[in-house]
C-alpha cells in the first residue's frame, strides 16, 4: 500500500469515527440518523446503513459523506480531520456562528431601541399636552414628572453608551435605570 492509500484509508477511517462521534455528541441514535438522511433524500438509509457505515463495513460515497455532514451539521473536510483537530475546529465554526446570531440580535435590538426612543417622543408630547394643573388634579403629577425624566433620558442613549456600559461594568450585570 502506497502512503498516498495510507492517507486516504485514514481519512475514510477518521471521517467515519466523527460520524459516530458527532451523531453521539448530539445524542442521536443510529436510527435518528438514518431517519435525518431520509429526511434529505437518502431513501436507501436505514439503521443497519449507519451501523455498516460506523463499523467500516460499508464505504462511503462522496454525495453520501457531503449529506451526513450537512445533516450532522459539519463539513466533509472537518470530519476527515482527527478528532481533536476537528473538535477544535467545529468548536470555532460553532462560535462563529453564534457570534453571527448575537450580532443579528443586537441590531435587531437596536433597530428596536430606535423605535421606542420615537415612540416615547410621540408620548411625552402627548403627556405635555395636558396641563400640569390636570395632572394634579388627577393625583399623577409626581408620576408624571418621573416618567418624563427618565424617557427623556433614554431618549438619549445611544448605541454607543450602551455598549460603553455594558464594557464598564464587569460583574456582567446590566442596570436596567440607565
Amino acid at each position: 500500500m502506497t502512503e498516498q492509500q495510507k492517507v486516504h484509508q485514514a481519512e475514510e477511517a477518521q471521517f467515519v469515527e466523527n460520524v459516530q462521534r458527532l451523531r453521539e455528541a448530539k445524542g442521536w441514535s443510529q436510527g435518528e440518523l438514518a431517519r435525518r438522511m431520509s429526511d434529505e433524500g437518502w431513501d436507501g438509509f436505514h439503521q443497519t446503513t449507519i451501523s455498516r457505515i460506523e463499523k467500516g463495513q460499508r464505504p462511503v460515497r462522496l454525495a453520501e459523506a457531503r449529506a451526513l455532514a450537512k445533516v450532522l451539521e459539519s463539513q466533509v473536510g472537518l470530519m476527515m480531520a482527527p478528532a481533536p483537530e476537528s473538535e477544535i475546529l467545529e468548536g470555532l465554526a460553532t462560535a462563529i456562528a453564534f457570534m453571527r446570531l448575537a450580532r443579528t440580535r443586537i441590531w435587531r435590538e437596536v433597530d428596536s431601541i430606535n423605535r421606542l426612543k420615537s415612540d416615547m417622543k410621540v408620548l411625552i408630547d402627548e403627556v405635555e399636552t395636558i396641563p400640569q394643573e390636570e395632572w394634579e388634579r388627577l393625583g399623577l403629577w409626581e408620576t408624571v414628572a418621573e416618567f418624563v425624566v427618565q424617557a427623556s433620558h433614554m431618549r438619549a442613549w445611544t448605541v454607543q453608551s450602551i455598549v460603553g456600559d455594558v464594557m464598564e461594568d464587569s460583574d456582567g450585570e446590566h442596570s436596567e435605570e440607565g
